[in-house]
């Protein structure tokens, strides 16, 4: 992931994850850019919140075949959402090994 841009869903909780677990394991962090999906859904879906000041956050779609937070399935299910936010209305859900050395 070195010099690469991450899309998570709910970056926060993610990236607080990843660098966790890299600590854990003695792992330098790398470098590395992020975008928060669900931030870019709620402004998608476009609900406000008085409280926040913001939109409000939506929970992700299970999009993709399986057990929802599997974490291949959320990944799958976070890549047919930006998909329908681009305007891509098909129904298909991958199926096909995801190449993630890119």
């Amino acid at each position: 992931m070195a010099n690469k841009h991450i899309v998570c869903f709910n970056a926060g909780f993610d990236v607080h994850l990843i660098i966790h677990l890299l600590n854990s394991c003695g792992i330098p962090l790398p470098e590395f850019d992020v975008s928060c999906a669900m931030e870019y859904y709620a402004q998608f879906v476009g609900e406000w919140s008085k409280s926040k000041g913001d939109y409000k956050w939506q929970r992700l779609p299970k999009l993709a075949y399986g057990q929802a937070h599997d974490a291949l399935v959320d990944c799958q299910s976070t890549l047919l959402l930006l998909k329908k936010m681009a305007g891509d209305f098909s129904d298909e859900t991958p199926t096909e090994e995801i190449d993630l050395d890119f």
